[in-house]
């Protein structure tokens, strides 16, 4: 129960930073590493997405800064993602590995 409610805190995208970490401490705590990384990758994902639809509207008047500034926004997020994942979880190889095959799925998002 307690689980599920952590995991509901980390689903909406206006969810702030410290929250979220809170809530990925706490499933952290019960044992749920796996599930709190695959939280903070879905967190930081919404984000980038509310990011796009917020600015995506504007880009009409200003079409040619529209590529540099969605790239900026997604590799704002990837480095924001990396460094928070290493700052919680640390440097273990399969958090690593879950970031990097994230952020190649944004790129591939992106420019696919």
């Amino acid at each position: 129960m307690l689980e599920n409610q952590l995991v509901k805190i980390t689903e909406p995208p206006s969810v702030g930073i410290t929250e979220l970490k809170k809530a990925l401490s706490g499933l952290i705590k019960l044992g749920k590493g796996s599930l709190a990384h695959q939280c903070l990758l879905k967190s930081y994902g919404s984000r980038l997405q509310k990011s796009f639809e917020v600015y995506i509207p504007s880009s009409s008047v200003c079409p040619k800064v529209f590529p540099a500034t969605i790239s900026r926004l997604v590799f704002s997020a990837i480095s924001s993602t990396a460094k928070d994942s290493g700052l919680i979880f640390g440097d273990k190889p399969v958090y690593i590995n879950r970031v990097v095959q994230w952020a190649e799925w944004q790129i591939e998002f992106l420019y696919g």
